[in-house]
């Protein structure tokens, strides 16, 4: 009887560590840290090619608030809430057209980044970028977008870039948010008067931020993590409004 209370225990024992250890198809290792990434870039290409479809189809400021986060802002040239401004706004009898170029993301896929081309009314052009944040359902919605006008036009690639941050280990991931704090605290554009907007992966492996001055010229970094730091892939300034 002992034995089998001993084999029964074991068995228990075995069952309970066997339960508290990470499953086969788990993204995490058992000390939390990410065995592999989560990163979509296709989706996230696949959205921005949606969201400029819908500009088309259904309007353009229509599709800006079918894509928009509630928290979302946007430089008009100002920075303001999307989602107020562009209830009190009909839709253009031209939208505007934009073609994504590179996509950047997180190891987590919480946070991610397109850059593109984009074409207006009247021969207008230049580039845009935009910041996308998974929500609660697993989709994007957009939360910070900007564009500059340009004299020519952004080269095309063949097939737009998409590139995905290193996924942190335990030891890099609690320095990361302070990693990206001083760096932005280094870069000279960042210093002054202006209001900051930073958009942080909720694993800290890509963070952008934007500084927006008083007339409306920006000055943005991205940071990736690469090699265990997080260091600048992109950088971009836009002009005072004109």
């Amino acid at each position: 009887m002992k034995d089998c209370a001993r084999a029964l225990g074991a068995a228990f024992l075995a069952a309970l560590m066997s339960g508290c250890a990470a499953p086969s198809d788990s993204p995490f290792d058992a000390q939390g840290r990410y065995l592999s990434t989560l990163a979509q870039p296709e989706t996230l290409i696949a959205t921005d090619r949606a969201f400029a479809a819908a500009a088309q189809e259904r309007g353009q400021f229509t599709a800006y608030r079918e894509y928009a986060a509630p928290e979302a802002v946007m430089f008009v040239p100002q920075a303001v809430n999307a989602q107020e401004w562009l209830a009190q706004r009909t839709d253009p009898a031209q939208s505007l057209r934009w073609q994504p170029q590179g996509v950047w993301s997180s190891c987590d896929g919480t946070l991610a980044v397109t850059l593109g081309a984009w074409q207006g009314a009247n021969g207008r052009q230049g580039d845009y970028l935009t910041v996308w944040r998974r929500q609660e359902d697993g989709g994007y919605k957009w939360v910070l977008t900007q564009a500059d006008i340009t004299d020519a036009p952004r080269p095309a690639p063949a097939e737009p870039a998409r590139i995905v941050a290193e996924c942190a280990t335990g030891a890099e991931a609690p320095s990361l948010a302070i990693q990206a704090a001083n760096a932005a605290a280094r870069d000279p554009r960042m210093k002054g008067a202006g209001q900051a907007y930073d958009n942080s992966s909720r694993d800290n492996t890509l963070y952008l931020n934007i500084v927006s001055d008083s007339d409306a010229s920006r000055a943005w970094a991205l940071y990736a993590l690469r090699g265990g730091e997080l260091a600048e892939v992109l950088r971009g300034e836009v002009g005072a409004a004109r």
